[in-house]
């Protein structure tokens, strides 16, 4: 039997208009009304808010600064609250055209760390590290190393400084000195060394486009003078010529760089009693605190290894530093017992890749890295 598409429609119509009659008289209606009921009763009114009269209290300037300091200025603030002398000295400034990826901050056994939010760095310090330390951190390394048994006069003094020349520039509170260069300082050159340069592999230099140069005169320029050498009166009609050479025996590993040092004379160092050894690098003084460049130091009986490596992490804690060279201005010694080593033949300096360098008034293109100013041998046959 059909049907019409409109009969159709008007029975569907009816079935809906009945089915709605039943709801309405069924008592599930009703239970869904009574529970709508209650809970508009049990749930309080808002208050209405005039939104346009409430305004948001506005930050203190001091507040604003806080979030808007940056990195440089970080460092800044926790050198110079460390050091009251350092008050005049632009640290902003030395950091302008590149910045540490990190600064590490240590006074004996404590250390804090500041992480750039750039996260890598920018400019020639990426990935570097900028390490300032106190006096206390370095005595806290020297107590926790191995004495050294020997004539103390043998050694560089403390509390030597290099006196000033008369002509000076002021580059953001450091002095430098500046002349020209002496051509005729050879009569100061007498020098002798018990070790002697295997190999130099040199890293790259500050300017990150080329390696640092190998100086002409390479068993010269890391013969010392640092334990041997006495303070330079301005007074001195050679104090040209003494500044010159004092510079020019340094040798600048660069970014990553490595130099192998061995005895002469088919000579050992020994495991004696104490540090057997000793490496200087020039830590340079800020006020009262020191700016450093690590190394890794490992020994050999072969010039080509294999290498067995004190342990030195320059990111750790305090404590995982006293296998690095760089730390102590007055020579970082080390001593084969760390290594359960009767005797060795070649030293391996490594810069470790991660030291920022301070740019402008410290760092020229030949420059980068730790700074190899000299060894001492203390135990040999």
């Amino acid at each position: 039997m059909f049907i019409s598409m409109r009969a159709f429609f008007y029975l569907l119509i009816f079935g809906v208009v009945i089915g709605i009659q039943y709801y309405l008289k069924s008592d599930t209606l009703k239970d869904h009304l009574h529970d709508y009921a209650e809970s508009k009763q049990s749930k309080p009114k808002q208050p209405i808010i005039d939104r346009v009269k409430i305004k948001k209290a506005a930050p203190k300037k001091n507040q604003i600064k806080e979030e808007t300091k940056s990195f440089e200025d970080e460092i800044e603030d926790l050198i110079k609250n460390n050091d009251e002398s350092l008050q005049g000295i632009n640290f902003k400034k030395l950091l302008k055209k590149s910045t540490p990826m990190t600064a590490i901050f240590r006074d004996g056994e404590n250390s804090k760390t500041l992480r750039n939010s750039l996260k890598f760095g920018g400019g020639s310090g990426v990935g570097k590290t900028l390490n300032i330390v106190t006096e206390d951190f370095v005595d806290y390394i020297d107590s926790i190393r191995s004495p050294i048994i020997a004539t103390a006069s043998e050694f560089r003094n403390p509390g030597y400084q290099i006196n000033q020349s008369p002509q000076t520039s002021e580059t953001d509170g450091f002095s430098v000195d500046k002349f020209d260069e002496v051509k005729d300082c050879n009569k100061f050159e007498d020098f002798k060394n018990d070790y002697m340069v295997v190999r130099f592999n040199p890293g790259i230099g500050y300017d990150s486009t080329k390696p640092v140069p190998v100086p002409l005169n390479i068993d010269f320029s890391v013969s010392g003078p640092d334990y041997s050498h006495r303070p330079i009166s301005q007074n001195d009609p050679d104090y040209k010529c003494k500044i010159q050479i004092l510079r020019n025996r340094v040798v600048s590993l660069g970014v990553g760089g490595a130099i192998v040092l061995g005895l002469k004379d088919n000579k050992e160092i020994l495991n004696g009693e104490g540090a057997d050894f000793l490496i200087y690098e020039n830590p340079f003084p800020i006020g009262k605190n020191f700016w450093q460049e690590y190394a890794y130091i490992s020994v050999s009986k072969n010039p080509s290894g294999p290498w067995e490596k004190f342990e030195c992490d320059p990111r750790g804690s305090n404590d995982n530093l006293k296998g690095c060279a760089g730390i102590s201005p007055n020579g970082d010694r080390f001593d084969l017992s760390d290594l359960e080593l009767d005797s060795i033949k070649y030293i391996k300096i490594q810069d470790t890749g991660f030291n920022f360098d301070l740019p402008d008034a410290f760092k020229t293109n030949n420059q980068a890295g730790f700074d190899l100013d000299a060894i001492k041998i203390i135990n040999k046959r």
